[in-house]
């Protein structure tokens, strides 16, 4: 998919901080709004948990339950959500979608929270030191549209699944100062459109039925 990027670690490092919340989990990597928090200097205190496939999944929820500090705070068709007790930090393994780290910002709707990020155990070199690799991989606009604070949702009308959580979120981060686009605006008024049966509680609908932060 060209409209994202790869970028070298050494590029970004200031992010490698939350691949603490992946560790010992094959097939896990990090995505979503918590990198716009880290860029903007403030401190991430949620983050999302992807993996390539369920059963992935499953093996971290055995692993994690087991981690000293850390406690599972509730759980539902979508996620499994944790808490770090001595950072403070929250974190959610997610199930409702797997794939690749392109596969799954794709899916995200707005081009600030398209960004991926992967650590990977590679084994031990000669010396008996573990080694790393490492994959980052995000929206090519991603950080002009953060310096700009503009909310802009690059995918189409159809390709949103849930406009409604889409449009409620659009207002949660309008208190933080990001605006939509034109273009933007227009698409979630003809997604809306597009719905054939509109329910109440379709605009507070979970995030994790429409879309991460």
């Amino acid at each position: 998919m060209d409209k994202f990027i790869e970028r070298d670690f050494d590029e970004l490092r200031e992010i490698s901080f939350v691949s603490y919340y992946t560790r010992g989990l094959n097939g896990s990597f990090i995505a979503g709004g918590c990198f716009k928090n880290i860029f903007e200097k403030v401190p991430a205190k949620d983050i999302d948990v992807f993996f390539d496939n369920k059963t992935n999944y499953e093996e971290a929820i055995k692993k994690v339950t087991k981690w000293e500090n850390v406690v599972k705070t509730y759980q539902n068709e979508k996620c499994t959500g944790f808490k770090d007790v001595s950072t403070g930090v929250s974190f959610e393994l997610i199930k409702s979608v797997f794939g690749t780290m392109e596969e799954v910002i794709n899916r995200f709707d707005f081009t600030i929270t398209k960004f991926a990020f992967r650590k990977s155990f590679d084994g031990f070199n000669e010396q008996d030191e573990p080694e790393f690799s490492y994959e980052i991989v995000h929206h090519k606009d991603f950080f002009q549209h953060l310096s700009q604070k503009r909310l802009v949702i690059d995918n189409s009308a159809e390709e949103l699944a849930f406009p409604f959580s889409t449009f409620d979120r659009m207002f949660r981060y309008a208190k933080y100062g990001y605006q939509p686009c034109r273009e933007s605006k227009v698409k979630i008024i003809n997604a809306i459109r597009l719905q054939e049966n509109f329910k109440d509680g379709d605009v507070s609908k979970s995030m994790y039925d429409g879309g991460f932060d």
